[in-house]
């Protein structure tokens, strides 16, 4: 990992929002779609979401402002 780089999961305690809109709303509406039997294309654009979430959560996140210390 980078020299004063972070990961952003490391952080997310601090920031219940994040987890409640990037996580736990995607899950739901996920649950709800599949028991409701809503259209192939919703089921898509929610397991993208899911996915998106994932991989920005997980990027680091640079705590410097560019200097080379």
């Amino acid at each position: 990992m980078l020299k004063g780089a972070d990961t952003m999961s490391s952080v997310l305690k601090e920031h219940p929002l994040i987890i409640y809109m990037s996580l736990i709303l995607p899950a739901l509406l996920l649950g709800a779609t599949i028991l409701l039997e809503a259209s192939l294309f919703l089921i898509m654009v929610i397991l993208v979401w899911i996915g998106i979430s994932f991989i920005i959560l997980v990027l680091p996140v640079t705590t410097d402002s560019g200097s080379s210390q």
